[in-house]
């Protein structure tokens, strides 16, 4: 029996699939960090300029590592001056308003009665409600009396009693005319 013991043939050690494969791999992506890591932490010291990374006072002991003048390490940056803000131009000028006479006002008021007439009154009373007193009694007045009546009826009183009061003031013949 020992000598079919000795015949027999060895064992073999089995071998690694593949470990040259993982190696291949494995040694660049370490290389990779390493390398990453040393000039990430360069350039937090300021040996290496990377814009973004390397802090700005540091930067300018780099610049003199590589040859730059010595003194601007010593010489700390001066702020810069802040540039005096522009004036601003001046707006243009406003065209003069155009000088409206009377009789056009009286026109303009007239047209505007004429379609409010032909309005529901909620409607009127929608538009009006921006409408300064003076304009909105000179239409009011030009307008069929039953829709004036209507239309002040349904204002707020206060409103509607300034607006009578400018309607009667506007009706009212003055020593000009």
């Amino acid at each position: 029996m020992a000598e079919e013991l000795e015949d027999s043939p060895k064992p073999k050690k089995a071998k690694k699939k593949g470990g040259k494969k993982k190696l291949l791999i494995l040694l660049p992506v370490v290389l990779i960090l390493i390398g990453g890591g040393v000039t990430a932490f360069l350039a937090t010291k300021g040996i290496v300029k990377i814009p973004g990374l390397t802090p700005k006072k540091l930067m300018s002991k780099a610049s003199a590592l590589y040859g730059d003048k010595k003194e601007e390490l010593v010489k700390k940056e001066e702020p810069k001056p802040k540039p005096k803000p522009k004036p601003k131009p001046a707006a243009p000028p406003k065209p003069p308003e155009p000088v409206i006479t009377e009789e056009q006002r009286i026109k303009g008021a007239e047209a505007v009665a004429e379609i409010w007439n032909a309005m529901p009154n909620d409607r009127v009373l929608a538009v009006a409600a921006s409408w300064k007193d003076e304009d909105l009694a000179r239409v009011l007045r030009l307008m069929e009396a039953e829709k004036t009546a209507a239309l002040l009826a349904a204002m707020e009183p206060r409103r509607a009693s300034r607006l009578s009061e400018e309607i009667q003031r506007q009706a009212t013949p003055t020593a000009e005319g």
